[in-house]
């Protein structure tokens, strides 16, 4: 039996030659049985408790809706203050890769850690968000703030921290469909629609050109990941008007 059953992986991939002249290796099973395997992998994970759900679920449905950004659990890593020395250890913690964010994002006790390879970095994003708070009353995952830090696994090299506030709801992005718009058009208490209308033009004031963040059980409305430009994203303008009219 153990032979057939390495015969048979061996006939599950094919090798496949690739530039350089090195071979690589193509599964050839089917696509339902693979994604079964990956399944029960998942599965595994969930079991044993090292991806903890209720803490960072929110944020995972975040990355799938925005391409499926992989994501890893950290052996070990701690982060260390340069200004208090407050260490905050991420050792066995999920840590999420993101184009923005070089070295990672971790969520740990309710607050979001957005690691970036400079603090400048950092400074920009918290001076964008705070911002569009002050001065256009946008909602965001308060208290934010940024700090210059030091990991274990580079010692000798400082890293920027943009920190917020872990946020529970149902995550949208405007350039990615049309949750936000789906969600204020069914609402029918008046007062969540006017916190609503109200989130939805500060966002256009403040001319978020990608206008995202989560859908709070509350009924509000909190933007994260701010970029601003020249002009407001149109469908916010195209929202705003849509409920004004009704």
């Amino acid at each position: 039996m153990e032979a057939e059953k390495v015969h048979q992986e061996k006939n599950d991939r094919t090798p496949q030659l690739v530039r350089g002249g090195t071979a690589q290796f193509v599964d050839n099973r089917p696509l339902s049985l693979l994604s079964q395997i990956t399944q029960r992998k998942e599965n595994t994970l969930d079991q044993s408790g090292v991806i903890l759900k209720n803490v960072w679920g929110c944020f995972m449905d975040k990355v799938h809706q925005k391409g499926g950004a992989s994501s890893e659990i950290i052996q070990r890593l701690k982060l260390k203050r340069s200004s208090s020395r407050e260490v905050i250890d991420f050792t066995g913690i999920s840590k999420v890769k993101s184009r923005e964010a070089s070295r990672g994002i971790y969520i740990k006790a309710g607050r979001v850690y957005k690691i970036f390879g400079k603090t400048a970095t950092a400074q920009k994003e918290y001076n964008e968000t705070t911002n569009v708070n002050s001065n256009f009353k946008v909602p965001i995952a308060a208290p934010v703030d940024y700090y210059p830090a030091t990991t274990d696994d580079t010692p000798g090299k400082e890293v920027g921290v943009f920190e917020s506030t872990e946020l529970k709801g149902k995550f949208f992005q405007l350039s990615k469909g049309g949750e936000l718009g789906s969600y204020v058009g069914k609402l029918t208490d008046n007062i969540k629609l006017a916190w609503g209308l109200r989130a939805l033009k500060a966002a256009r004031d403040a001319k978020l050109s990608d206008p995202q963040g989560f859908l709070e059980d509350t009924g509000s409305i909190i933007f994260i990941d701010i970029h601003t430009a020249s002009t407001p994203h149109p469908t916010i303008v195209a929202l705003i008007e849509s409920i004004e009219q009704n």
